[in-house]
């Protein structure tokens, strides 16, 4: 099993925005994030930029995500995880529906480690050290409500919440990356794509609280250490 980071902003964006009578004091991370490069991509549904993660960076159910030493600022970037089913590759648009089910598709968390991120862009490094640590995503094992377009999914970091709608063509743009990502990778079932959420990701510290939430419904929830 691998995971797939796909950085780039969905056309089809909503702005953060914090739910009335949410605290405020709660601001985007200051560190440098992945926003940047995410909102200078080409408004298309194809990647800008694939990060592949090993398996070991699946937080296990129940667990709380343990901030990593080397993180002096970690973020967390809500995303939208699509999960394969079945073995492709070079699959065509037309038929990449068949390689995942709508109904398991659900809200991910991905952590990474903004100061390290930055250092290896400055050096022209590969990403995956910053992004592929262990535990560093977080999806649940089993979805009670799938996410599909028009979805409002929420991030709650403690008492403050950002929202996001899913993109109309959410699916749309799904099947191209999947033609599109699948000409360079064998896809096999289990494998996670993680399309990120047009949210600013935001700083996360020890003794914080996360719950995802679908269309106000509680999605899954874990603490930070």
């Amino acid at each position: 099993m691998k995971i797939i980071r796909l950085f780039h902003t969905p056309a089809a964006s909503a702005a953060l925005q914090p739910e009335a009578g949410s605290a405020s004091s709660l601001q985007p991370a200051e560190c440098p994030t992945p926003a940047a490069v995410e909102t200078e991509a080409p408004a298309a549904s194809v990647p800008a930029y694939v990060v592949t993660i090993p398996d070991t960076a699946l937080l296990l159910r129940k667990n709380p995500f343990f901030i990593p030493d080397f993180a002096t600022c970690c973020t967390a970037q809500l995303c939208v995880a699509v999960r394969i089913n079945r073995l492709g590759r070079s699959i065509h648009q037309r038929f990449a529906s068949r390689y995942y089910d709508q109904k398991s598709v659900s809200l991910g968390v991905h952590f990474v480690a903004e100061n390290l991120l930055q250092e290896l862009r400055q050096t022209n490094a590969p990403w995956e050290l910053a992004v592929g640590f262990d535990n560093a995503v977080a999806v649940p094992d089993v979805v009670a409500q799938p996410v599909a377009a028009h979805t409002v999914a929420t991030l709650q970091l403690n008492d403050t919440s950002f929202e996001a709608e899913v993109p109309a063509d959410f699916f749309q743009q799904t099947d191209e990356c999947i033609a599109r990502v699948s000409q360079f990778y064998t896809l096999r079932q289990g494998d996670l794509l993680l399309f990120p959420l047009p949210l600013v990701p935001q700083e996360v510290h020890i003794d914080d609280r996360i719950t995802l939430l679908v269309d106000g419904a509680e999605h899954f929830a874990f603490h930070v250490k």
